[in-house]
C-alpha cells in the first residue's frame, strides 16, 4: 500500500477523531446546559412551594380568625375595626334609644290612667306591630341600616 493511502487513512481517522470530539463537546456542553436549566427549575419550584405554603398558613390564619368573636378580628385589622366599632356605636345607640322610648311610653301610659297591665298589652301590640313592618312611628337607625344593607 502506498504512502497516500496511509496518509488517506490518517486523515479520515483524524477526522473521525475530531468529529467524535466535537459531537462530546457538543454533548457536554448541552448536559451543561441542561443542568443549569434544572437547577433553575428546581430553584423556581422551591420558591413556588415557599408561596403556596405561605398562602395556606396566611389562609388557616383567616379562617380560624374568622372562627373567633368579631372584637378579636377588629384587633387584628384596622379597617375591620373601624367598620366593627361603628356598628358597635349604632347598636349602643339603638339600645338606649329604645330604652328611652321605653321608659317615656310607661310615663305617658302611667300619666294618661293606664295601669301597668294596660302598658304591657300596648307594648305587645306595639311589638307585633314592628314584627310585621305595619307600625307607625318608625325607627332612624333601623333606616339606617336598611339603607347600608340595600
Amino acid at each position: 500500500m502506498s504512502k497516500l493511502y496511509w496518509q488517506t487513512q490518517a486523515l479520515m481517522q483524524g477526522s473521525k477523531t475530531l468529529d467524535n470530539m466535537r459531537s462530546a463537546y457538543l454533548s457536554e456542553s448541552h448536559n451543561i446546559h441542561l443542568k443549569q436549566e434544572n437547577s433553575e427549575l428546581r430553584n423556581q419550584n422551591h420558591n413556588l412551594q415557599a408561596r403556596v405554603h405561605n398562602a395556606e398558613a396566611e389562609a388557616k390564619f383567616y379562617k380560624e380568625l374568622l372562627c373567633r368573636p368579631m372584637s378579636d378580628i377588629a384587633e387584628v385589622d384596622e379597617t375591620f375595626a373601624k367598620t366593627y366599632q361603628e356598628q358597635q356605636d349604632l347598636i349602643r345607640s339603638w339600645i338606649r334609644s329604645s330604652e328611652v322610648w321605653r321608659e317615656v311610653s310607661m310615663m305617658l301610659a302611667i300619666d294618661g290612667n293606664v295601669d301597668q297591665e294596660q302598658a304591657q298589652s300596648l307594648l305587645d301590640e306595639a311589638n307585633q306591630r314592628v314584627d310585621a313592618g305595619t307600625n307607625q312611628f318608625g325607627s332612624p337607625e333601623l333606616k339606617i341600616i336598611n339603607n347600608k344593607t340595600n
